[in-house]
């Protein structure tokens, strides 16, 4: 038993590193793990275990065969001399050897004694097959244990900074320019070994208002007084908006860019009889793309004729050929990428580019009465003092939607570019149409820092996902991502939801 006794010892002390792990150092893993590759990883060990123990089950049944056939009583003789002691034995018995009754004396004139033979112990049978199960035990057992000290190497060096190491001085806010009595800056998130704080803009946050309360109710004084109010711009003014009671009534409130934004939140929502809700308006970030570098990604027919389609690697890992094989996309169906705007007059994607049949180009009117002049080709909700890269519109909402970062135009060209044209990449659906909603621009943090990355505040985004789905947007592409949870995000997201 001392074979078992020894593996499940192992196994026992793997399952104990384990749970210390997964319990009092979650939290530092998690700052540098994603979530995704830490439950995997201890899936693989779980899966691991589970292997083993049904071996050592079936193991044991093997040796317990062995054990009822080698462990019977052993036949006695007699004999005139006792036999020699039998030579020390380095294992340990599986059974101890049976000491027989004394057997009665012959009938002879000569009395001897009965003497039992000592048996040598019995070991277990070492057949090929238990030898190599076993041999694939201790291998997994030294893989679990490889696996856990990658971990601790890990946590050794990532655990946070005890009192005697500098902690590193956090960043200072990005200076801005006034412009229009407004001024709106990114508070970047700290460096280091601590999670990143969320990114929020600087100035201003959104506030949803109980029904029948306005801004300009004198319980609202203190407030403005504190924080120095400029102005507010109600977000989904819409009337379909307005029968919707988790958008109806929300605000982006404007105030001064000194004042704490937490505090500010903090508060109004201390005023639970005027106020529904309060949060920063964070940021979301884009994957680095560099300005005017950037390819829409290949194009195919079945292959496509695309020069770069070789190259899209996803296209083969997703099987891509053989569904088009089945469908290559149908022009009424509407993709909405809500990016840095679209550069809408790309030569693979402006045949696939999404018009608004209800509006009439430039005549300065909102025909189709969907709240936006002119929208021909979606619509850009960008309106922010932030410092944007040289070159690019942030300072009005307006009717073109262009992309001067190039990230929404790489992320519609993989899910729409034209395909089987001869030029450029082929897209997952050939015939589908992108609707173009700008909530980005392109940015850079500081002179020194990589970049630009493409900026979304989250009231654009909300502001984004209301407009394609009141527009008729079927697929809604969002390739960015931010750090902190939004009220207001997730409202706009369900009531795009509820519109099919």
């Amino acid at each position: 038993m001392n074979l078992f006794s020894n593996i499940f010892k192992k196994i026992i002390t793997v399952a104990l590193v384990i749970i210390i792990l997964n319990s009092s150092t979650a939290p530092v893993l998690g700052a540098q793990l994603q979530p995704s590759d830490y439950n995997v990883l201890f899936a693989q060990v779980s899966q691991t275990l589970e292997a083993i123990r049904i071996k050592i089950l079936a193991i044991a049944a093997a040796l317990n065969e062995v054990t009822a056939e080698e462990a019977e009583p052993a036949p006695t003789r007699t004999t005139v001399s006792p036999p020699p002691p039998p030579p020390a034995y380095q294992s340990t018995p599986i059974a101890s050897p049976v000491a027989p009754p004394p057997l009665p004396a012959p009938a002879s004139t000569q009395t001897v004694t009965p003497t039992p033979i000592v048996r040598q112990p019995v070991q277990p049978r070492q057949t090929p097959t238990t030898v190599n199960t076993i041999d694939q035990i201790a291998a997994q057992i030294t893989f679990l244990k490889a696996r856990v000290l990658d971990l601790q190497k890990q946590l050794a060096g990532r655990t946070a900074p005890t009192s005697s190491v500098t902690q590193p001085a956090a960043p200072s806010p990005i200076t801005l320019t006034q412009v229009n009595n407004q001024s709106r800056s990114i508070v970047p998130a700290p460096s280091g070994l601590q999670p990143k704080e969320p990114e929020f803009v600087k100035g201003n946050l959104i506030a949803q208002l109980k029904p029948g309360v306005s801004l300009g109710s004198p319980e609202f004084n203190d407030f403005k007084n504190n924080f120095g109010f400029q102005n507010a711009k109600e977000l989904f003014p819409r009337p379909q908006h307005q029968q919707n009671p988790s958008l109806s009534n929300t605000y982006l409130i404007n105030f001064s860019p000194s004042a704490d934004v937490r505090g500010a939140v903090l508060a109004l929502n201390q005023k639970p009889n005027l106020i529904i809700r309060a949060e920063p308006n964070f940021i979301a970030k884009t994957q680095q793309v560099p300005v005017q570098q950037v390819q829409i990604a290949p194009i195919l027919p079945i292959p496509p004729n695309d020069p770069l389609y070789p190259q899209q690697w996803h296209l083969a890992k997703v099987k891509a050929e053989d569904a088009w094989g089945i469908e290559r996309g149908n022009p009424n169906t509407v993709i909405a990428v809500i990016d840095t705007g679209v550069r809408w007059n790309h030569p693979d994607l402006a045949a696939n580019i999404w018009i608004n049949s209800g509006e009439i180009p430039n005549n300065n009117l909102d025909d189709d009465n969907n709240g936006y002049i002119d929208d021909v080709r979606g619509w850009d909700f960008v309106e922010t003092i932030f410092p944007c890269w040289p070159g690019e519109d942030c300072n009005t909402e307006d009717n073109n939607p262009n992309d001067f970062h190039g990230h929404g135009t790489h992320v519609a060209g993989i899910a729409g570019a034209v395909t089987n044209n001869g030029i450029g990449v082929a897209g997952a659906c050939w015939f589908c149409k992108l609707m173009a909603v700008r909530a980005g621009f392109a940015y850079q943090p500081s002179p020194t820092a990589p970049g630009p990355f493409g900026a979304l505040e989250y009231d654009d985004i909300a502001q984004a996902l209301t407009y394609a789905a009141d527009n008729g947007a079927d697929i809604i592409s969002m390739s960015f991502g931010g750090y902190d949870d939004s009220q207001t995000m997730e409202n706009a997201v369900n009531y795009a939801y509820s519109q099919g």
